[in-house]
Order: structure tokens, then C-alpha cells, then sequence
């Protein structure tokens, strides 16, 4: 019984971390293989020329795959696969010696969100590889030793984390505050689009968007993450949808006006752009929608996205 209680332990301990798939320019889909991570080579840019070498920056996207049951599985999972890679990549930004400084530059999301690809999203991180080449060594060869070095890191094990990653918390917050907030409506998280609404149906979706990084700030990095919303209503006219989407705007503003901080999860959380359009339903009724994009602007740990930058801490 004591040897099965340690094994237990032991076994949870180690669940912690996730030995996940890596690819580097794959030619080809892996649909069984979740989660998973694909490596993409971008430019390189020599920063300064010298006697002895070549500054350069090269940048890179890790794009992180994954599936879940529902869109708000996905979403969570997107977060927290995000919050492994730059967990593990920040416990050493020289990955092992190969260059000098990996920093964070930006995240984008694909969502899927067809009957054929619901259940489905990834996360393509993008960063940049400073590195020094010295003289006499070519600069593909340069290039091919950090990229070299950034798969072999990344496929050891992926550590664990005890807390949400911060953007995880916004779409939550956000989530929280438009269902009471709109009442007469279905709210949801990267959900199926719709193909058409019932008669005075109303349905708002919130969707988990791309954010820039900026590791310039003191004791910390700062975010700018987007928070796209799109709205649908249906009506007996399309006078009447139309009036009954642009309430629905309305009460969403009101709803996320009504705490810009989200609770202290967030420095500041407003709207970028006014009403933007969608593609028109197939629906059988006059169904109109339009989408909103907020910004909530915050800063994190520079090692874990999952902690409060150290000016958070001290305000």
C-alpha cells in the first residue's frame, strides 16, 4: 500500500509536465496528433556588421495545435499550452547557449469553426532568436544551429502550470460579464457559426483573439490582447434585426464599460473598433450581425504569462 500511495504521487508529480509532438516545416496535417507543436522558420536580419561577426535577429513562429470537445475547451487549451511553451522557453531565453535572447513579439489564432473543424484552434506564437554569428561561419549555417537547437528544446518535456495563463482570465472575466449582462441572448466562447437564427433569436459570441507582446517594460511584459465579439438577432424584418443587434451592441458595452479593470485582471479593457461587419447567414429570415473588438492591455511576469508583472505587484 505505501509503495501504490508513492507511485500515485510520483505520478501525479510527473503529470505535471507534457512531452508534446514537434515538426519543423511540415509539409503536411497530423489530425491525430493533439496537441502539438509546429516549428516555422522566418527571416533573419543582421542588426550590426563587425570585425569578428554579425549581430542578427531571426524570427520564428512555434504554432501550438490543439483540440477540445466545444469551442470554450479550445480556448482553455489554447491558453494553456501557450503558458507551457513560454514557461519552458523563458527558463532559458539562450536555449541552452544557441543565441543570446528569445523574446516574445506576438500570438494569432485560428479558430475552427465549421461543422468539420469545430474543436480545433491554434496559437502561432511568434518570436524572434537573437543570436552572434562570428566571422567565417555561414549565416544559413547560423540559422540552421538556432533552429536546430529551438526543436530539440522544445521537444523535452513541457512544465506544468498552477495558474491560469492572464489571457485565459480576460476571455473568463469577459465571458462573466456579457452572459448577466445580456439576458436575452445565447452567450458562448468560439462556438459553431451559426448558419441561421430562429425568429427573434439573439446570439453573441465571444472569440479568443491575437495579442502583441512587448518585454520592454520594467519587471515585466506588456500585452495588448484582442477581444473579439460578434453579435446576431434575428427579426420579423431586417428593420426589426437590425434594431435588435444594434441593442445587443449596446447592452455589451454597457455590460463591459461597467468595469474596465475586469476586476483587477486588466489595466485597461476598450473598445478599438466601432461595429465591423460579418458575412451574411444562409438564414431562412431577416438576420443581420455585426462584430465589436475590445483591447484589454495588461502586463505579466517576463518568465510566466500566468503572474502579475512586478509593477502590478507593487500598485
Amino acid at each position: 500500500m505505501a509503495l501504490l500511495s508513492w507511485y500515485r504521487r510520483r505520478r501525479t508529480a510527473d503529470s505535471a509536465a507534457l512531452l508534446v509532438p514537434v515538426d519543423r516545416n511540415p509539409t503536411h496535417a497530423a489530425p491525430d496528433r493533439y496537441p502539438r507543436l509546429r516549428v516555422l522558420e522566418g527571416d533573419t536580419t543582421v542588426l550590426a556588421d563587425g570585425a569578428t561577426g554579425v549581430d542578427t535577429s531571426t524570427t520564428v513562429g512555434i504554432e501550438c495545435q490543439v483540440a477540445g470537445a466545444r469551442g470554450p475547451d479550445v480556448g482553455a487549451a489554447l491558453s494553456v499550452l501557450y503558458a507551457r511553451v513560454w514557461k519552458h522557453l523563458a527558463a532559458d531565453r539562450t536555449l541552452d547557449g544557441a543565441c543570446e535572447h528569445l523574446r516574445e513579439l506576438s500570438a494569432r489564432v485560428q479558430l475552427g469553426r465549421t461543422r468539420f473543424t469545430l474543436g480545433t484552434g491554434s496559437l502561432m506564437l511568434h518570436c524572434a532568436l537573437e543570436a552572434f554569428i562570428p566571422t567565417g561561419v555561414l549565416l544559413t549555417a547560423g540559422r540552421e544551429a538556432l533552429f536546430r537547437a529551438l526543436v530539440a528544446y522544445l521537444s523535452l518535456p513541457l512544465p506544468g502550470v498552477t495558474a491560469l495563463a492572464r489571457r485565459e482570465r480576460v476571455y473568463r472575466a469577459v465571458l462573466a460579464r456579457l452572459q448577466p449582462g445580456l439576458p436575452d441572448a445565447y452567450v458562448t466562447r468560439n462556438p459553431l457559426r451559426p448558419d441561421q437564427l430562429d425568429r427573434h433569436q439573439r446570439f453573441a459570441a465571444l472569440l479568443d483573439g491575437n495579442h502583441d507582446a512587448d518585454d520592454g517594460v520594467t519587471g515585466g511584459t506588456h500585452y495588448d490582447l484582442d477581444v473579439p465579439i460578434e453579435l446576431y438577432a434575428a427579426g420579423a424584418t431586417m428593420g426589426e434585426a437590425s434594431d435588435r443587434v444594434n441593442f445587443l451592441a449596446d447592452e455589451a458595452r454597457v455590460a463591459l464599460r461597467a468595469d474596465a479593470e475586469l476586476g483587477g485582471v486588466v489595466d485597461d479593457l476598450e473598445e478599438i473598433t466601432g461595429e465591423g461587419a460579418i458575412p451574411p447567414l444562409e438564414a431562412h429570415g431577416p438576420t443581420t450581425a455585426l462584430a465589436l473588438t475590445y483591447r484589454a492591455r495588461f502586463s505579466t511576469d517576463s518568465d510566466d504569462v500566468t503572474k502579475a508583472s512586478d509593477e502590478d505587484l507593487a500598485a
